[in-house]
């Protein structure tokens, strides 16, 4: 009797670690398949251009098959290989995976060459030029228009290096630094595994992969993976308001949408700032007195660092639990972290959820932001590298108006917390 109690509870712990395993490994692999879910989306916003090289088998076979892009890869292998043997510190890592300039000459000039002699390089061409993502560049000859893709690829992981390992300053460095001291050996550990990871998988990859891969995996490390959150924005915050796009008679209408900037609460802890609230209540009677169909409340997660509140989530919040406004008319765009972006994001919005970009957007906002709003252009060349609208003129106070350009639709790798 004793024996048999005693198998009996061996197998049943057996079976207990047997269930804990599964359960273990299919945390992991839903752990994994959400990273690179999120890092899908981060490549597609920031390096439109790889997204569509890898959703054009024939281009990539041919980057692939390139006696002298595989030279390249087998160069950055050796010099990723030496910098795991050698590397001290982090910014020695960054460099073995960015490109020279000798090598940044070599793809440019590939590239180009391949563009005007593969049939489907010009078709994935055409695609681009359709989508906007490039509208900056779109009058440029195939050649010249492939290689301003690629420098903007190139620079927008140069700068992820630069900030998100290396640590150098990006733009705003009191909301998207890096989030570890330049001393922190965890993290210089961390970036090695990575890199080592990679390795092991490198042959057979194509020249950009693993500079893209590293990228990617250092604003994860970072926390950074504010551009993939609520994506796709046509899926679930704005599903209910987009239904609604097509039962709208738009000469009823002046305006397209009322754009409500937010601003951060400086606190934290705090989930909305007063002066969100004033913009909210203020947008509200706009709409009330039929200016717009719709609201777009705009705001990411960005003051303080780091915050767990998004502006936009919780000015929608305030609306329709103080003001009452439905929740089917308020648009939510949760990933600008400036003025600019502001503007930015919800002409692109107009184009992406085919509203009519021939009707001007009405910015309703205090008097201090609505004063410098006209005199920003340079600061949009300066950040954006385009300037997202036209026709932009400050009516009371409170008040601005603009068409959407489709300018709007450029990424911006640059800036990859909102690209």
């Amino acid at each position: 009797m004793k024996s048999n109690k005693s198998n009996n509870l061996s197998l049943r712990n057996i079976l207990v670690f047997g269930f804990f395993l599964i359960f273990l490994l299919a945390y992991r692999l839903n752990a994994q398949q959400q990273i690179e879910h999120v890092g899908s989306i981060l490549i597609n916003k920031a390096f439109s251009f790889v997204t569509y090289l890898e959703n054009s088998p024939g281009v990539t076979k041919i980057i692939r098959g390139h006696s002298d892009l595989k030279k390249l890869s087998l160069q950055h292998k050796k010099r990723i290989e030496l910098a795991l043997r050698q590397c001290e510190d982090v910014s020695c890592y960054a460099k073995a995976v960015m490109w020279t300039p000798d090598e940044t000459a070599l793809i440019l000039d590939r590239l180009a060459q391949m563009s005007g002699e593969n049939n489907e390089f010009k078709a994935m061409i055409s695609k681009l030029r359709a989508s906007g993502h490039y509208n900056v560049y779109a009058s440029s000859p195939d050649a010249e228009f492939v290689k301003a893709l690629w420098n903007s690829v190139s620079g927008g992981i140069t700068r992820i290096l630069d900030v998100y390992i290396k640590g150098e300053n990006p733009f705003y460095a009191a909301i998207d630094s890096i989030s570890f001291p330049a001393d922190d050996r965890n993290f210089l550990a961390d970036v090695k595994n990575m890199l080592a990871d990679e390795l092991r998988d490198m042959d057979g990859k194509a020249f950009y992969e693993v500079p893209v891969n590293v990228s990617i995996s250092a604003l994860l490390m970072n926390q950074r993976d504010e551009a993939a959150r609520y994506e796709p924005l046509d899926k679930g915050i704005n599903k209910t308001a987009i239904e609604g796009i097509k039962h709208v008679n738009w000469d009823n209408y002046q305006y397209s949408v009322i754009l409500v900037p937010g601003q951060g609460p400086e606190k934290d802890g705090v989930s909305i700032d007063p002066q969100s609230i004033v913009r909210c209540e203020l947008a509200s009677d706009y709409y009330r007195a039929g200016a717009a169909p719709f609201m777009v409340v705009s705001g990411g997660h960005v003051h303080p660092n780091k915050t767990p509140f998004c502006e936009a989530i919780e000015m929608k919040k305030y609306m329709t639990g103080k003001l009452n406004i439905p929740e089917h008319v308020i648009f939510v765009e949760p990933h600008a972290r400036h003025t600019t972006t502001n503007m930015r994001n919800t002409a692109r919005m107009i184009y992406r959820f085919n509203m009519p970009d021939d009707k001007k957007i009405l910015i309703v906002t205090d008097p201090v932001q609505n004063t410098y709003i006209d005199m920003m252009e340079n600061r949009f060349m300066t950040e954006l590298g385009c300037v997202p609208y036209r026709d932009l003129k400050k009516l009371t106070a409170n008040t601005s108006e603009y068409f959407p350009d489709r300018n709007a639709l450029q990424c911006n790798p640059m800036d990859p917390l909102d690209p």
